[in-house]
């Protein structure tokens, strides 16, 4: 079943489907993939949609007209921290969410399954939360340099790097961003891995002597015991 919710709306008139690929992925760019989720689309509601918008990172979409825009971070957000053992963590998740993170209390969200509030929440965020109350401690970090259009739109492009005095000079002038990002965590104590630890959101984790093995799904994280070097996720480290 889908794992989404949604708040502000009643429930008589939200529709969950029962499988999570109802509608196959497209972007904007690919005509090919357009004609593809359109054609699923018009078998599914009888007719045409009325609206089709495809933007890298949206956070509001008003209806009927579609309009799109980026609210950052967005209205309602917590306050993410700036400063304490955690706060490259924190800088890291801000990158993949700069609208933030938004609380809503479980009986107002409509879903297909319960809604309850996470103990640890997902990926940069729950390794974030996981750092300050000591379960976790940073042992290795990775260089990242970030390359943004001057748009913000389509993401942008990561180049890891080993370290050295590289540099890189843009054609279009604008400066590339250079981030020390934490890579490698050590388990000190009994956890349970956040949710979405996967793709650009894996990390490297290793398993201290005498703590129990994480609960949870590590996704594409290596996770290792620390004296014996066994691999104990789903990746191999």
């Amino acid at each position: 079943m889908p794992s989404v919710g949604i708040v502000g709306v009643q429930k008589d008139v939200v529709y969950i489907p029962p499988t999570r690929d109802c509608l196959p992925y497209f972007n904007a760019n690919s005509a090919v993939q357009q004609a593809k989720a359109l054609g699923v689309l018009n078998t599914s509601l009888g007719r045409k949609p009325d609206v089709v918008i495809a933007s890298y990172d949206v956070n509001k979409i008003a209806v009927p007209s579609g309009q799109h825009t980026k609210q950052n971070p967005f209205p309602g957000s917590n306050p993410i921290p700036e400063e304490g053992p955690a706060a490259e963590v924190w800088q890291e998740f801000k990158r993949f969410y700069p609208g933030g993170i938004v609380v809503s209390e479980p009986g107002s969200v409509v879903s297909s399954r319960a809604a309850a509030l996470f103990d640890v929440l997902p990926q940069e965020a729950g390794l974030a939360q996981l750092v300050e109350s000591g379960v976790l401690r940073i042992v290795g970090y990775t260089t990242s340099l970030s390359v943004r259009p001057k748009d913000g739109e389509g993401g942008s492009t990561q180049i890891v790097m080993g370290g050295g005095a590289d540099r890189i000079i843009l054609s279009d002038g604008s400066k590339p961003i250079l981030r020390k990002v934490p890579g490698e965590y050590l388990i000190v104590k009994k956890m349970t891995f956040p949710a979405g630890l996967s793709g650009a959101h894996a990390a490297k984790f290793v398993l201290a002597p005498g703590v129990p093995k994480p609960q949870g799904d590590p996704g594409h994280s290596c996770v290792i015991e620390q004296d014996s070097g066994v691999s104990l996720g789903n990746r191999t480290c």
